[in-house]
């Protein structure tokens, strides 16, 4: 059990089409979900009457301090979490109050830290054409960056050695203009600028992965370990394209990304301080965030990649 008191949190959904053309959409407010999230895995609202062990948890009262409520062979006056077993009495930020009741450990993204929070992933459209009598894939690609502003990140810790991982929301800067230039066979069939804007990014499932760590290193204050598999997310944004010299195929305007479906990639997580700190680290040039076909032109849209150092911070 990796929460402790609590369930993971609500699910945030979302659908929708992309188109080669990329509009911004409501979303559900990533702060309200992990602020949910947070509660859910450990309240701090006071409850009347008992004892309430070293921990001070006030969902966990007790009559009688050299009892053992949980069964954990630590009596009650002497357990972080008296309600909940865990005899190892693990206390990873050292605020008196054991990992099996804590509450998520909540990282924000801060601003101004580039080239840290700068992920750099490729763009790649494509589409089927006839040309010169022969029934070809013409593609183009464009690396973007992808600036992180703003969002939150959970880690959720219990008595395993195991902690859960939630990629609640992240917010990026404007991409800025690029070009794309679909050829096949020397031929160019469209010659695009576009710009990706107001984009974020929002973990559908609440603790769907995690990473192990050495109980000698949580004992350091040190959490490390890698993602044991992709997060399901959920796309939001703008895909302008700002100007196009084959209408037919594309035309000038936006696209709403509205809860495209997708996956991050998979990375080395370092929480550190005792909890003050957290990195993740991608190195993944070939993983496939999404990969959608455009409803009214056919044209495939993948976005390829993750490569960049995120730092949040408590």
């Amino acid at each position: 059990m990796l929460g402790g008191c609590g369930g993971p949190g609500e699910e945030t959904e979302g659908d929708g089409t992309i188109g080669l053309t990329i509009g911004v959409s409501a979303s559900a407010s990533a702060s309200e979900s992990a602020s949910e999230s947070e509660g859910a895995t450990g309240s701090t609202d006071s409850t009347d009457g008992g004892s309430t062990g070293i921990g001070g948890d006030p969902e966990c009262p007790f009559s009688d301090p050299g009892g053992d409520e949980d069964g954990d062979g630590v009596v009650n006056d002497a357990d972080i979490c008296p309600c909940e077993e865990d005899a190892a009495q693990r206390d990873f930020d050292a605020d008196g109050r054991g990992d099996v009741c804590d509450n998520a450990l909540l990282y924000a993204v801060t601003e101004g830290e580039a080239p840290a929070n700068l992920l750099k992933t490729l763009v790649i459209a494509s589409t089927t054409v006839e040309v010169l009598g022969q029934t070809v894939e013409a593609a183009c690609e464009f690396e973007i960056p992808m600036l992180a502003i703003g969002g939150e990140v959970l880690v959720r810790l219990g008595a395993s050695d195991r902690a859960g991982l939630w990629l609640a929301r992240l917010d990026f800067a404007d991409t800025g203009v690029r070009e794309c230039n679909i050829a096949a066979l020397g031929v160019e069939i469209v010659h695009l600028k576009v710009e990706l804007t107001d984009l974020t990014i929002e973990g559908t499932e609440p603790y769907a992965v995690g990473f192990p760590f050495s109980p000698g290193d949580h004992a350091a204050g040190l959490l490390e370990g890698e993602i044991d598999g992709p997060q399901p997310i959920a796309i939001y944004g703008n895909f302008v394209v700002l100007e196009s010299d084959n209408e037919s195929l594309s035309a000038p305007g936006t696209t709403e990304l509205s809860g495209i479906p997708g996956d991050f990639a998979r990375g080395a997580v370092t929480v550190s301080e005792s909890g003050e700190r957290f990195a993740t680290d991608w190195s993944d040039p070939d993983f496939v965030v999404f990969d959608q076909v455009v409803s009214e032109s056919g044209v495939r849209v993948q976005l390829v990649g993750m490569d960049g150092l995120l730092k949040l911070r408590r």
